[in-house]
């Protein structure tokens, strides 16, 4: 298995060579860009997998296509709101009491414009980091049964632009918000998250890390923001 990989590194290289039967592996956010083609390539490989996302039909329609092109494959959606704390705690319930072997925390949101989540957070650091932090912390006895554990926190090399919270306006209030500055701080307590997960659960077996996942222009980030999308789209040969 090769260990050279680059920006045009697909996921089916990265999996060459490797069995992921008897693995069940959760990926949050799996219906579209990098989540999606995880589950896809993971699902070759003999994996479960459990695409776990907010829209159902876009969820239902992902499972169609991967089981398309990979008919043997073990795939299912569930419904996951990360905006919401029911909304993962009815997720965790309907997952049942399986052992997870991995857990890919990739879905995300980039607000350009101030909003909150269902309770009550600003919605960019809701999502990204408190709604995955409550779904890591219901799902851990889950993965603790796991041989080999690993919790996969999708960061971002822009948490570099800020060293510390600021925690005079963490989350950030509506009248100090900034878009960027938002997705920064959430970004940055992404990577603290799972250093901290290993910190914690390291001598029991588990596996936390944060990965930068290169500059994905099929995330749909920005979407409701003309300057985001510009910018996107200038980037994206590079």
């Amino acid at each position: 298995m090769s260990t050279s990989f680059n920006g045009k590194t697909t996921t089916q290289q990265v999996l060459n060579g490797l069995s992921l039967a008897d693995k069940r592996i959760v990926i949050t956010g799996a219906n579209s860009g990098i989540g999606f083609a995880a589950a896809s390539s993971m699902a070759e490989r003999g994996a479960a997998v459990v695409l776990a996302c907010r829209n159902e039909q876009k969820a239902a329609e992902a499972c169609a296509e991967i089981q398309a092109v990979h008919p043997n494959s073990q795939v299912e959606s569930l419904p996951l709101d990360l905006s919401g704390f029911a909304s993962i705690k009815q997720f965790s319930t309907l997952l049942g009491p399986e052992s997870i072997d991995v857990l890919v925390c990739n879905a995300g949101v980039f607000n350009m414009r101030y909003a909150e989540t269902q309770d009550g957070f600003e919605s960019t650091v809701g999502v990204c980091h408190y709604g995955h932090a409550y779904l890591v912390q219901l799902l851990m006895p889950r993965l603790l049964t796991a041989s080999e554990p690993r919790v996969v926190m999708v960061s971002s090399e822009s948490h570099r632009q800020t060293r510390t919270l600021n925690f005079d306006n963490f989350p950030m209030a509506e009248n100090k918000y900034s878009g960027n500055g938002a997705y920064v701080q959430a970004k940055l307590c992404n990577a603290l998250f799972a250093a901290e997960l290993h910190r914690r659960y390291a001598e029991k077996g588990l596996l936390a890390l944060s990965l930068h996942p290169g500059n994905l222009v099929t995330t749909g980030f920005g979407d409701d923001h003309a300057l985001t999308r510009f910018l996107f789209k200038i980037a994206s040969p590079f």
